[in-house]
């Protein structure tokens, strides 16, 4: 998207702020045939009447590291010109840009991304047992309800556990009488024919801290079981990491395209120009020259008119 004329004027006016920039040294340099005294630079570039050096020479003069031109040019730009800059940001450029956000901001962003990366950056921030002794209880039924875990997969993980949970667990269900004297491979033959409702209400009647060691081996044994937890405690977890973590969390599991399409997307105006601030003066060059010539030119041509 390429500046329109109607926005030129303001370039211009902007540029002269600028006190280290010579109108003697841009209007010197460039080809005096790309310099028509009717200002048309929609008309110049159709008729291709500059020289590629005369761009270049424009961009050097108007010292594009400096943030003060920087905030000229940015100022100019429209929202779509300011994303292309955006999308020729590295990643740690990108992430870089986002510590102008505060930390409720820019965990209110992070749901915007697909939930496997949320838990992507949650299993990188804290170990499975950590996560588990945050759980509240109602977050434990909820993952008790999950449809993965199934007779099978509550089998699998009481066969990992201590034979003494799984004889309080069916005594809670079935009553101490019916359990007495069976052999731990007996009381897993027993749970195998339990529909998962009984199983459910049995745990829900176990002892809070009997749960916590089960929660740990099932996240371990199958970690997509943690898609069942809710985004409040998700947020609560998060909030116990500074903006840094965070950020350090995002580079490392998030890729950067989705970084762009789900944070910087959402910037204000101001803080897209701010982001973009962090491209260097050589790569803007680059940009003004392939997408934004007229503007260059315009530039050119009042400073030397």
């Amino acid at each position: 998207m390429r500046v329109e004329s109607s926005d030129l004027e303001s370039a211009v006016l902007a540029a002269k702020k600028l006190p280290y920039l010579s109108v003697k040294n841009i209007s010197s340099r460039i080809h005096t045939s790309s310099l028509g005294s009717d200002n048309k630079a929609d008309r110049m570039l159709r008729e291709n009447n500059y020289r590629s050096q005369d761009l270049y020479q424009i961009t050097k003069d108007l010292k594009l590291d400096r943030p003060d031109s920087q905030r000229m040019i940015f100022r100019l730009l429209r929202r779509g010109d300011l994303m292309a800059i955006i999308h020729l940001l590295t990643k740690s450029q990108i992430i870089a840009s986002l510590r102008y956000l505060d930390k409720s901001r820019l965990i209110r962003l992070m749901f915007l991304l697909p939930r496997k990366y949320l838990f992507r950056m949650l299993l990188s921030a804290f170990r499975i047992e950590d996560i588990v002794k945050m759980m509240p209880f109602r977050e434990m039924k909820n993952i008790l309800r999950n449809h993965r875990l199934d007779n099978n997969a509550f089998v699998k993980i009481f066969s990992h556990m201590d034979p003494r949970f799984l004889k309080l667990l069916l005594s809670k269900i079935l009553g101490q009488q019916q359990i007495q004297g069976l052999k731990f491979a007996e009381l897993l033959s027993v749970m195998k024919k339990l529909k998962k409702r009984q199983i459910v209400m049995g745990m829900e009647k176990m002892p809070y801290k009997l749960l916590v060691p089960f929660f740990i081996l099932a996240f371990k044994m199958d970690p997509q079981l943690m898609t069942g937890l809710s985004d409040n405690f998700l947020a609560k977890m998060f909030n116990q990491l500074s903006k840094g973590q965070l950020l350090r969390t995002l580079e490392e599991e998030v890729p950067r395209d989705m970084i762009i399409d789900k944070f910087m997307t959402q910037l204000s105006q101001g803080n897209l120009m701010q982001a973009a601030s962090h491209v260097d003066g050589s790569t803007l060059a680059q940009y003004l020259i392939a997408e934004q010539p007229n503007l260059l030119l315009s530039l050119a041509m009042g400073m030397a008119a």
